[in-house]
């Protein structure tokens, strides 16, 4: 019988550690899992992909702010441009658009300009890298919003706001271009607000996973206890 190693996180109720809960046989992760469905009948949103392009409307100059509001638990991809093989754009290069996106602060993102400190510290700064529109296969970097992401470089918190932008020129040679560019040029920004929990929130808050970190040890406790009989 296959073992899983089971990670669960204590949720914002309580607190933000990260507790195990031994090996289990995946038969139990399973249980766990619908239980957890049945019980609490709540998911978390796999949010509508964000194409990272000047064509997207997300960027429309006449709304400034591009402001998506998210819960705790959810996540949204980032995704590169990508030109479809055979297509007029695939074969033609000068259509190409290359961009670096980077989490940067409030600042940084009204004044489309990434700081020396910013790029110092780029293994926790770029979201991603896309300098390959021509692949077979379109690039993207899933975010999932969590106060702890042992997968990614990423944290967040209820009721805070996180920045985006691409001060990329959309060129191949002005991918490394640090102001003004395409954040400027072609509003390319994005504000994430991740909205807050209220404290009393125990099952659900508009249909999203909110459940206290205890319930979650209690079962997965009880399933290794049962187990182990």
């Amino acid at each position: 019988m296959k073992y899983i190693s089971v990670w669960i996180k204590k949720t914002s109720l309580w607190s933000n550690e990260i507790c195990t809960c031994a090996t289990m046989p995946w038969v139990l992760l399973v249980v766990l899992g619908t239980f957890m469905l049945v019980v609490f009948g709540v998911h978390a949103m796999d949010l509508p992909d964000i194409h990272w392009n000047s064509s997207n409307p997300t960027f429309n100059t006449s709304n400034k702010d591009h402001i998506i509001t998210v819960n705790m638990y959810d996540d949204i991809d980032f995704v590169c441009p990508h030109y479809k093989p055979g297509t007029a754009a695939e074969s033609d290069p000068s259509m190409h658009e290359y961009y670096i996106i980077y989490n940067v602060s409030k600042q940084e993102y009204e004044n489309c300009h990434i700081r020396e400190h910013t790029l110092s510290r780029r293994s926790k700064s770029m979201v991603i890298n896309c300098s390959q529109p021509e692949s077979l296969r379109p690039k993207n970097y899933k975010m999932v919003f969590e106060k702890f992401n042992p997968f990614g470089s990423f944290q967040f918190e209820e009721g805070e706001s996180y920045y985006y932008i691409t001060t990329s020129t959309g060129t191949k040679e002005g991918m490394s271009n640090t102001h003004l560019g395409a954040c400027w040029n072609n509003s390319m920004k994005l504000t994430i607000t991740v909205l807050p929990v209220t404290t009393t929130t125990t099952l659900v808050d508009s249909g999203h996973l909110a459940i206290p970190s205890l319930v979650l040890y209690a079962i997965c406790s009880f399933l290794h206890t049962l187990y182990h009989l």
